[in-house]
């Protein structure tokens, strides 16, 4: 954080200009990118494919419900309905652990 602090960066990204070059910026952009869609293919196909299962929707349905019920309250609510929604999942991560923990 000095580092970043001294030379006025603003992000990671910035920094790898500064101590390389604009083609390390923009390949080190690029992977993240693309890392961060391989993730996201998961983090939304993962609780899809528990829905479809549990419900018998299609899989694809459940998907673009999912992206839809995120999209809207991201938008209406704004970054506080998205910590509000991480909060309550973290409450439930962790009461969900406790259960296993103590009942097996």
């Amino acid at each position: 954080m000095p580092i970043f602090y001294q030379l006025q960066v603003t992000s990671a990204y910035e920094y790898l200009e500064v101590r390389f070059n604009k083609l390390v910026r923009c390949l080190g952009s690029a992977t993240f990118t693309v890392q961060m869609s391989l993730y996201m293919a998961v983090v939304v196909y993962a609780p899809a494919l528990a829905l479809s299962q549990v419900t018998g929707i299609h899989v694809y349905i459940s998907v673009t419900a999912i992206f839809a019920v995120c999209i809207f309250y991201t938008v209406v609510g704004g970054m506080k309905a998205v910590m509000w929604t991480d909060t309550v999942q973290v409450i439930i991560m962790f009461i969900s652990m406790a259960v296993v923990v103590f009942k097996g």
